[in-house]
């Protein structure tokens, strides 16, 4: 098969049948997910924010959120954040991200 380029290198005229032609659906655009916050005037990183806080699910990677819209991970990656943003010495150990740490790392250790 003579590519279309090398036809108008070569001065002639080149005409492409169907059967030589292939088509990658790999590059085909998906169906447009159709909820309730399709048509919202927001950016489409918030829609999927919103997608999977209404999922229980992690705002940030998707996981099974533990308790409002983060997983525990980000939870504590959040908590840390803010307390270097705010210039914080002290830990509020009553907060949630703590409490959920310290479950975890009790059935971690009767697991054992």
């Amino acid at each position: 098969m003579i590519s279309s380029v090398a036809c108008a290198l070569q001065g002639e005229a080149c005409a492409l049948s169907l059967s030589q032609v292939t088509i990658s659906t790999a590059k085909m655009p998906k169906e447009k997910i159709q909820d309730q916050f399709t048509d919202l005037p927001v950016s489409r990183q918030r829609k999927y924010q919103l997608r999977m806080k209404r999922d229980s699910r992690c705002t940030d990677c998707g996981q099974p959120a533990i308790q409002g819209s983060r997983c525990l991970k980000h939870l504590v990656k959040s908590r840390e954040r803010q307390r270097k943003k705010r210039g914080l010495k002290r830990r509020y150990h009553g907060t949630l991200s703590y409490r959920l740490e310290d479950q975890k790392k009790v059935k971690g250790k009767t697991a054992r």
